[in-house]
């Protein structure tokens, strides 16, 4: 297959041409952003900070690539961040891990007793997923319409429905119908709007071999990179998936996030060091980017 997400490696022109024919012209992603073919985006870097009795656990010389991934995708205050993170979106997001059973499915496992307070669904995807499963996971998603409350739904309150188009407030004066405060006139009734707000808004938790290349949802808003990666060609397929145009899409929000687990002469980890590696994608990319440490009693509750 063809990809246009090139990986910087150096071709002679004529060689170039004589593969494929006439060099027209490279268009980068931040060019398609600037003429709107592409919808805006900004990169949250998160840097968890491990403190140094347990980095120095992992960061050693003996210490494999393999196995300071295991320890991160197996740490269970990091997984609930991630969570949580995901939970606090008020639209629809997408998890992207590497591992199914070491780690799709924990990630899973933390999210599924917290979904009837968030009012989400989630939308598990990997390579043993039939591919007319997936479709129909596809018109779904892309069918949703971002829809909350302020309030809890009783006979005494207010509540305020956002959805793409509008903001409406209503109020419950029985038990069949909401009224409009604005109009008077009924709205929808109160069972039709507790089923759309579980409806809302959703969790797209899939595989990168299933999501980074060749996933055509359009109303994904946010995107979480539960597994770190140092590869161009992945990073920049995986943003792909989350900035394509979608009506009512404003600006997506990608979360890379990095772990620091610094040894006793202060040197980086490997995933660090990736961290490092992808910072230098965004910038000679010219994308829009922000980085945070946040320490570890701040996310490993």
């Amino acid at each position: 297959g063809l990809t246009g997400t090139l990986d910087g490696t150096d071709m002679h022109t004529l060689a170039m041409t004589g593969r494929f024919g006439i060099i027209y012209k490279e268009v980068t992603t931040s060019a398609l952003v600037a003429n709107g073919t592409l919808a805006d985006f900004t990169i949250d870097v998160s840097v968890l900070d491990y403190p140094y009795e347990i980095a120095k656990t992992i960061n050693k010389i003996s210490t494999t690539y393999q196995q300071e991934i295991d320890f991160i995708t197996q740490h269970n205050g990091r997984n609930r961040y991630l969570c949580d993170l995901a939970l606090s979106k008020k639209s629809n997001v997408l998890m992207i891990f590497n591992y199914v059973e070491r780690h799709g499915q924990v990630i899973k496992d933390i999210l599924e007793p917290k979904l009837s307070e968030s009012l989400k669904e989630v939308y598990y995807v990997h390579g043993s997923v039939k591919g007319s499963d997936r479709e129909v996971y596809r018109k779904e998603i892309e069918n949703l319409v971002p829809v909350w409350y302020d309030h809890y739904i009783n006979d005494n309150e207010f509540i305020r429905l956002r959805t793409k188009e509008s903001t409406i407030t209503v109020e419950q004066y029985n038990d069949s119908l909401c009224y409009s405060t604005i109009t008077s006139k009924p709205v929808f009734p109160v069972a039709v709007i507790k089923q759309v707000e579980r409806q809302g808004s959703c969790i797209l938790l899939a595989s990168y071999g299933t999501a980074s290349v060749g996933l055509n949802i359009k109303n994904l808003h946010s995107l979480i990179f539960c597994h770190p990666r140092k590869s161009p060609i992945s990073v920049l397929q995986t943003i792909g998936r989350v900035i394509r145009k979608a009506d009512g899409k404003q600006k997506v929000v990608v979360h890379d996030i990095g772990d620091k687990l610094l040894n006793k002469k202060q040197q980086p980890n490997f995933t660090y060091r990736h961290v490092t590696a992808r910072l230098e994608i965004y910038e000679s990319s010219n994308f829009d980017y922000n980085v945070e440490t946040i320490d570890y009693d701040n996310w490993s509750k």
